[in-house]
């Protein structure tokens, strides 16, 4: 749910220096992208150089992460948190991260403790091994545009493809499901590090369907199958664009009706438990 950012409270909240500071970095601030709720940008900053920008309501709480290293809010993550209403960038709300990953606090600790020229060295070595991370990579850069409508039309062919599959000529057996399901997840999730569309969330829908379809003919052969790490990823990529395309109540409750009328989509999404806070008070058909 979309939420608007006090500015009084903020500027108050941070102290004077860091307010006024945070107030004249504003014009120097740039590509400035919504981002899973919170906005990232890039802060060109005289006395401190180039400085990339995470800002986010988290729990009801402004939190920010820059590269300056400061801690709490600094002014680079101040001049964000201004700048995005300004160029048409909202905040939505994201759940507290209390309980953060303790793996991902670790290695956050051990990166920070690496040299950059070796740090990056493992990431690049690690992009040119693993497509969704080198497609994370450059879209934490700015470097990735939105899905093309060509990339879609290959998405939905794919997703088509592999819908295909059970009443296809080609002999197939229970493996190849799991197998084109875990294919069809990792292709759309590679997609998904782009900046999120309407057009892209429909796709996922489609293959969120075929999925279940797939579980059905799995579900005598479920002990012998692992299905669950796809499942988990169909639903996290499906609510994770939810929350990127910030879509109004009304309209997410009915993509979500109408999911529930086109397959049996608890077993792979959880409605409306999963979509609560972007929901707010807009109930969904089927559940009511």
């Amino acid at each position: 749910m979309a939420v608007r950012l006090d500015v009084d409270a903020l500027l108050s909240a941070v102290g004077s220096e860091t307010a006024l500071l945070g107030q004249e970095l504003v014009a120097r601030v740039g590509d400035v992208q919504g981002e899973r709720g919170g906005v990232t940008a890039v802060v060109v900053d005289p006395g401190f150089g180039r400085a990339d920008v995470w800002v986010a309501v988290v729990g009801g709480e402004l939190v920010g992460e820059c590269d300056c290293s400061v801690e709490g809010l600094c002014a680079h993550a101040v001049a964000v948190a201004l700048a995005a209403p300004e160029r048409g960038v909202v905040f939505t709300s994201i759940p507290s991260r209390s309980g953060s990953d303790p793996d991902q606090e670790r290695f956050l600790r051990v990166a920070g403790a690496l040299g950059r020229r070796k740090l990056n060295r493992l990431v690049a070595e690690h992009a040119a091994e693993d497509r969704r991370f080198a497609a994370a990579l450059l879209a934490a850069a700015g470097l990735l545009s939105a899905p093309s409508a060509k990339d879609i039309k290959t998405a939905r062919r794919m997703v088509e493809a592999t819908a295909a599959i059970p009443g296809g000529s080609v002999r197939w057996q229970l493996h190849d499901l799991v197998t084109a399901g875990r294919d069809m997840a990792v292709e759309l999730e590679v997609l998904a590090e782009r900046p999120a569309t309407v057009e892209l969330l429909d796709v996922v829908e489609e293959a969120v369907v075929v999925w279940s379809t797939f579980l059905e003919h799995l579900l005598d052969s479920r002990e012998d199958f692992d299905t669950d790490p796809v499942t988990q990823s169909f639903a996290d990529l499906h609510l994770n664009l939810c929350e990127a395309c910030d879509l109004p109540p009304v309209e997410l409750a009915a993509r979500l009706d109408d999911l529930l009328g086109r397959c049996e989509p608890d077993v792979c999404l959880d409605i409306p438990n999963a979509y609560e806070d972007l929901l707010g008070d807009e109930p969904v058909e089927g559940r009511t």
